[in-house]
């Protein structure tokens, strides 16, 4: 079990989040800031977390030494969630920072800061409140909850934008999502480029899981790639892919292994290239970071967040999805030049130690909280 250092000069933290179970992307940052946390060398707040019990937070932070505060029962709605949050705030610390992981955390964040007597509510919005999965009532309530938080942080300048739109008065903040370096250790990211062992150019595509990931496009790609690329797909598939999937591999076009769910260290150890193709807006591209992190140069859309991901044309290639017929020309560009991705793969690899490392976002986060 991590030591954790308990600083209480420099105040204490409640980070709220609702999700249960394995959780998304939010829950995957999350559990990457708490393990960064330890290593941030100034003073610094003391965190306790409040989560579902059994979901993949509480585990980490027990297997990390954090103070916990289980939401016990209930389900994932808004009354449910204000009903836990109250049980639970009893336990928080008056005077406590109290730090609501996104949206569909506030209700529960606001109970708690106000029955808890916290000294300041704050969030971390890790998507667009337009999402086509938050429906009208969900909008309308994000737009009241916001107005009680002292400070929002927003995971690009994408998202900040938008939800600047829902409200304009929000003081706000961007913090880049970090990853912890799961991949390569250090190691020489130009020379690693695992289709020198077997002839094949490892394509990985990690959006299997929801509609406005692109498979769509994709699947395109696939049915016209010649036979040295190898197409790798990650998720469990979502209703909307499934007629997709199931024509690529009736046809027999293209070499195709689809992988199901996978840890990112399982993903990004044997891959050349990873295509994003989202649809709809993205607020940050978690994928595109462990990417980087990984030394993999990218083909991905302009969808928002991965425009300040993505450095075109350095760190890979972003496209147009009214157009992807330019994505699918620059995948073919990256499958043909060995030289091409290394350099690109070295580039990213900078960007993530300079941008989206886990230790620049606990930084972040320390100073935000103490600001």
């Amino acid at each position: 079990m991590m030591d954790v250092p308990k600083d209480k000069s420099a105040g204490e933290v409640v980070i709220v989040s609702t999700t249960p179970g394995r959780g998304h992307g939010a829950e995957e940052v999350l559990v990457q800031l708490l393990r960064a946390w330890a290593a941030v060398d100034e003073p610094r707040p003391e965190l306790h977390i409040a989560a579902p019990a059994g979901s993949r937070v509480v585990v980490a932070a027990r297997e990390l030494g954090f103070n916990l505060i289980v939401l016990e029962g209930g389900h994932d709605t808004v009354s449910s969630h204000i009903r836990v949050a109250w049980r639970a705030a009893a336990k928080v610390p008056t005077g406590a920072v109290v730090h609501g992981w996104g949206i569909r955390a506030l209700e529960a964040a606001l109970v708690v800061a106000k029955r808890g007597r916290a000294s300041r509510l704050v969030c971390t919005v890790h998507d667009s409140p337009f999402s086509s999965f938050h429906g009208k009532a969900r909008r309308l309530l994000t737009r009241s909850m916001l107005s009680f938080c002292d400070g929002v942080v927003c995971v690009s300048e994408a998202l900040r934008a938008e939800v600047f739109r829902l409200n304009p008065h929000c003081r706000t903040r961007v913090i880049y999502n970090g990853m912890e370096d799961l991949f390569l250790a250090g190691a020489d990211v130009g020379k690693m480029v695992p289709s020198d062992r077997d002839g094949y150019i490892r394509v990985g595509f990690a959006g299997m899981y929801a509609g406005m990931k692109g498979f769509e496009i994709v699947a395109r790609w696939i049915e016209q790639s010649p036979e040295n690329i190898r197409w790798y797909l990650y998720g469990e598939i979502c209703r909307e892919f499934k007629p997709y999937l199931e024509r690529v591999t009736r046809s027999g076009k293209g070499d195709v292994v689809y992988a199901g769910y996978c840890e990112p260290g399982e993903i990004y150890r044997d891959l050349d290239i990873l295509v994003h193709a989202s649809t709809d807006f993205e607020a940050f591209g978690l994928v595109l970071a462990e990417a980087a992190c990984a030394g993999i140069p990218v083909v991905a859309s302009r969808s928002g967040g991965p425009e300040e991901i993505v450095r075109d044309g350095i760190t890979g290639f972003l496209f147009d999805t009214e157009v992807p017929e330019g994505g699918y020309a620059r995948l073919i560009q990256l499958a043909e030049s060995v030289e091409l991705r290394r350099q690109m793969g070295r580039a990213a690899r900078t960007d993530w130690e300079e941008r989206f490392s886990s230790g620049r976002m606990a930084k972040s986060y320390r100073k935000f909280w103490l600001a």
